[in-house]
């Protein structure tokens, strides 16, 4: 849209801020008793719309309009994710997010040209508290809390991956030395489908043992992104049949407001190793810094760009730092080839 537009540096990065800020601030808002759901699907479609219409310019009536028919029309997600009653979590519908972008830009579209929503949607304390959603808006908060992932899979499977690095660094603890692994952490994360063996990369992204097992096994550099070469591997299905799971009731008390893990390796020679509780690399209280996201970027698109092609795109983000959006713009019209 910023390229439709011809958008400023300024204009990008403003909308881009807007909508995080009242995409989230609606989500924390969320009264769990009357909202099932936790899927970000069911929010992200105020978070587009908010965004767009920033860009677009929308006259306040109409965004309002498209904000409340962007909340009607977002996929319920009842059904799926580790808040859903289903219990296959580990499958393509995932939290929505594409759906609920199309059903937030659509929203928008339709609300300029006079297409109407329930603007008091919001307002009911049965299912939202109103108040948080509006209070200290000169003040972005929420955006910065926005963490970054660096492995590709569920946040809550992160912090115990980041425990089993702390642990494991520095030491020479080898595969076979493992007797079994035992992991506590907040109960959101056992509704994860979980399997021992998974058969697409979908279920690998919400399993916690065979991600444990892929750390172990192959290093965590292995999730970044995980690939076919994960899939049907007897080695990671013996390793993730090795995990146990555990609520931890000191950290699940402090869900969701800290993802936490802590992890215990038994090993066979009857010793036992135990890591801190631990929170996940990238959220604000461990922050990823520049170069971190660089690696990030580059380990993530090794397979579908070239070297050449990854620092154009490197290249237009720091020229984006300094105000210019359009090379930037450009490179995202572009198919990202040589």
């Amino acid at each position: 849209m910023a390229s439709t537009n011809g958008s400023s540096a300024d204009d990008l990065l403003t909308a881009i801020a807007l909508g995080y800020e009242t995409g989230i601030r609606i989500a924390v808002a969320q009264n769990p008793q009357a909202i099932k759901s936790r899927q970000s699907g069911r929010w992200t479609g105020y978070a587009a719309a908010a965004t767009a219409g920033r860009l677009y310019r929308t006259d306040p009536p109409a965004l309002a309009h498209a904000l409340a028919v962007a909340g009607v029309l977002a996929p319920n997600q009842e059904a799926n994710g580790s808040s859903g009653y289903a219990n296959l979590t580990g499958n393509d519908v995932k939290e929505g997010i594409p759906w609920s972008v199309l059903t937030g830009l659509t929203a928008l579209r339709l609300a300029e040209r006079g297409f109407t929503g329930p603007q008091d949607l919001l307002d009911h304390a049965s299912h939202f508290d109103r108040p948080s959603i509006i209070a200290d808006l000169g003040d972005p908060t929420e955006i910065s809390r926005v963490y970054f992932k660096p492995y590709s899979c569920c946040r809550y499977i992160h912090p115990a991956l980041d425990a089993f690095a702390a642990l494991s660094s520095g030491a020479d603890i080898r595969t076979e030395q493992i007797a079994s692994i035992e992991l506590q952490t907040f109960q959101w994360a056992l509704r994860l489908s979980n399997t021992v063996s998974p058969n697409t990369l979908t279920e690998i992204q919400y399993s916690l043992p065979y991600c444990i097992a892929i750390a172990v096994v192959d290093g965590a550099a292995a999730l970044a992104p995980v690939g076919g070469a994960q899939l049907g591997r007897p080695d990671l299905i013996e390793f993730a049949r090795k995990v146990r799971l555990s609520v931890n009731p000191e950290i699940d008390a402090r869900f969701p407001g800290e993802t936490l893990a802590q992890i215990c390796l038994r090993m066979t020679d009857g010793k036992s190793i135990t890591s801190k509780v631990t929170s996940p690399r990238g959220d604000k209280a461990r922050p990823l810094d520049w170069e971190d996201l660089i690696n990030k970027f580059s380990a993530a698109t090794r397979g579908k760009l070239s070297p050449r092609a990854q620092n154009t795109v490197l290249e237009a983000f720091e020229t984006l730092k300094n105000g210019d959006a359009a090379p930037l713009l450009q490179r995202l019209r572009m198919r990202l080839i040589d």
